[in-house]
């Protein structure tokens, strides 16, 4: 059997996302520079970014922090704040570099009521020569078979609850498709800058995404401390990686490809 715990040596994580939604903060605008300041000797770099919206509803601006390597940022907007990173090791890491940012937004702030919060991470698996998805992840995932009919793709959406919070589970197995969720295509694009031209590589024939979105919802926004958010954010991070090291979604096959050499 497998070990499916610790990290993985040739894990297929691509990009994880955290976000926090909450009441709006106008005051964001005029306080990114004292906010940049005190993030400048880790997120030296920023980008304002106009954020679509839908027509006829008021434009909304955003900034974006990264740091030097351009593989992690923080983008802070008036009611939301998102941490993205493409270089991800593990979990206790990226809490860290999130909550020197999320300590500075408390500062000026000084409270925040939370609407949602969630942890997002992206898989692309590309099965080595010769091999099916299927022998990556359980059937249950993959497009059922019709008689008389040859499958060329999939798409399979699941949504689970564990305790009070929300699971989405996508899988994406269709050639030629973008291998990147379109609502996030633009965090990516931004970080790369227009010096490093964002490109990706279409899915294969065998390949496929697994996008695992852990949320909370709060009914009526939720005045949570620093501590508090940062504890929900860990418990949606533990939601989504034992969905990921579940037996009936990935198979054995994959984590003993995905393990390499101790």
């Amino acid at each position: 059997m497998s070990n499916r715990t610790g990290i993985l040596h040739k894990s297929p994580l691509k990009y994880v996302l955290a976000s926090v939604r909450f009441a709006p903060w106008p005051l964001v605008a005029k306080k990114m520079d004292e906010i940049q300041d005190e993030l400048r000797d880790v997120l030296p770099l920023m980008h304002h970014v106009r954020i679509e919206v839908p027509e006829g509803q008021s434009q909304q601006d955003a900034w974006m922090l990264a740091d030097a390597d351009k593989n992690y940022c923080v983008q802070f907007s008036k009611d939301q704040i998102i941490f993205f990173t493409k270089t991800y090791s593990n979990y206790k890491d990226f809490s860290e570099k999130n909550s020197r940012a999320l300590g500075v937004l408390y500062k000026y702030m000084n409270f925040i009521d939370v609407h949602n919060a969630g942890i997002r991470y992206i898989d692309n698996i590309k099965p080595r020569d010769g091999e099916k998805k299927s022998e990556y992840v359980c059937d249950k995932f993959l497009a059922p078979a019709i008689h008389d009919l040859s499958i060329s793709g999939g798409h399979i959406i699941s949504h689970y609850k564990s305790g009070s919070y929300d699971l989405r589970v996508n899988v994406l197995g269709i050639p030629g498709s973008f291998p990147i969720p379109q609502e996030m295509v633009s965090i990516p694009l931004i970080l790369n800058g227009p010096d490093k031209p964002f490109q990706v590589e279409a899915l294969g024939q065998e390949d496929f995404i697994a996008d695992m979105d852990a949320v909370a919802i709060y009914e009526n926004p939720k005045r949570l401390k620093k501590e508090e958010l940062e504890h929900v954010l860990n418990e949606l991070h533990n939601v989504a990686n034992k969905f990921f090291r579940h037996k009936d979604f990935f198979t054995e096959h994959a984590f003993n490809v995905w393990k390499g050499e101790s």
